[in-house]
């Protein structure tokens, strides 16, 4: 995460699955997923098919010149 306190994905997963942590001004709305374990086995195989070791080379768009609106 954002701050490195999670060493994996599955620990990510887990926290989220639970609602996220005990942080006093995390919102109510936020509730338990309740993932069962096949569920977290495949979000786990979905984010990891986000990955890549290689970057992403991509050539940038032709784009129209800038001009304010009127």
């Amino acid at each position: 995460m954002h701050n490195g306190v999670f060493a994996s994905l599955e620990e990510v997963i887990e926290f989220y699955d639970r609602a996220g942590g005990t942080d006093p001004n995390k919102s109510p709305l936020l509730k338990p997923l309740r993932l069962s374990d096949q569920e977290k086995k495949d979000l786990l195989a979905f984010l990891l098919a986000l990955s890549s070791d290689q970057p992403l080379i991509i050539e940038p768009p032709n784009l129209p010149d800038y001009a304010p609106m009127k």
